[in-house]
């Protein structure tokens, strides 16, 4: 059984890194398929499957939202690329809004459970991300925006503990209240 569960966990930790890679550095519809494997593998494996969704759902639509307000308000912008409408972010970057939230609850929940490493390891990460997705002129912004994009992962983090582990937020945000 702990064999299987750790065969999950990598099986969605590379989809994850297929689709991410494919979508910085190809086209967005290549990275579609690692998503597509994401998710039946997520459906298949999912013993809360409505829970998965509404994780899944209420994650992607935060980040995506928050992006598309940084592009409208011209924190972002994005070369050439595919759009939904002229003020949507692209394709590329809602599908790696998805295939992040499908890793949650399976190859980043060691991380999740550790409430504060989570909350750091979002604000960082989030921003070298998008650095290097920057690097690789698919979007651009500002070194001073860096700060905002971290503020919006660390919005994301917050968002995450509370949809898969609320206790564990209300025990982070007493003990800061307290200090």
């Amino acid at each position: 059984m702990k064999n299987q569960q750790t065969q999950h966990i990598v099986i969605n930790a590379v989809l994850f890194q297929c689709c991410w890679f494919l979508a910085i550095f190809s086209e967005w519809y290549w990275a579609v398929m690692p998503l597509l494997l994401m998710i039946l593998h997520n459906y298949l494996i999912s013993p809360r499957k409505l829970n998965e969704l509404k994780t899944v759902a209420v994650i992607a639509f935060s980040g995506i939202t928050i992006d598309t307000l940084f592009k409208v308000s011209g924190i972002h912008s994005f070369g050439d690329v595919l759009l939904l409408t002229e003020r949507s972010v692209p394709i590329w970057l809602c599908v790696l809004w998805v295939g992040f939230a499908l890793t949650v609850n399976h190859s980043l929940n060691w991380l999740v459970k550790k409430t504060p490493l989570f909350i750091v390891g979002c604000a960082i990460a989030g921003p070298m991300s998008y650095s290097a997705g920057r690097a690789n002129g698919v979007i651009d912004f500002s070194n001073q925006s860096l700060a905002l994009i971290s503020i919006e992962w660390i919005a994301i983090a917050l968002i995450t503990i509370y949809l898969v582990r609320p206790q564990a937020l209300n025990k982070f945000m007493v003990r800061r209240a307290v200090l």
